[in-house]
């Protein structure tokens, strides 16, 4: 997945959510002072490889991460997000705009916290 692509995409969340979508998720962005793009994929690089998911996420880059320190990887066909603490996963079809816009419709759950989706007044 080329850089650039995931920085278009991200600008175009931001644009549409804002830095901190629904208050939990942290798009990155280069040159971020808290949630840079390329500081934050360089430090969770090693995930790719561990031994608890049987992924293979050669192409993958990480756009985003979540209060709890999940992690949200694409590679321009799939997101993979990712809870290393509870070695959970799960894997959508779907570009990360698309995934941001609907978390708060509640088709998208699994690893994340309900209120993502029940505080929708």
């Amino acid at each position: 997945m080329e850089k650039i692509n995931v920085l278009n995409e991200n600008l175009r969340i931001k644009e549409e959510f804002g830095i901190f979508p629904h208050d939990f998720f942290r798009i990155l962005l280069e040159n971020d002072t808290h949630f840079d793009f390329d500081r934050e994929n360089a430090d969770w690089d090693y995930i790719k490889d561990e031994t608890w998911h049987d992924l293979n996420m050669k192409d993958y880059v990480l756009w985003a991460t979540t209060d709890n320190c999940d992690l949200l990887w694409w590679n321009g066909n799939r997101v993979i997000a990712m809870s290393p603490r509870s070695y959970q996963f799960m894997s959508l079809q779907i570009s990360p705009l698309k995934f941001i816009k609907e978390i708060p419709r509640g088709t998208i759950t699994g690893i994340f916290p309900n209120d993502l989706w029940n505080n929708n007044d």
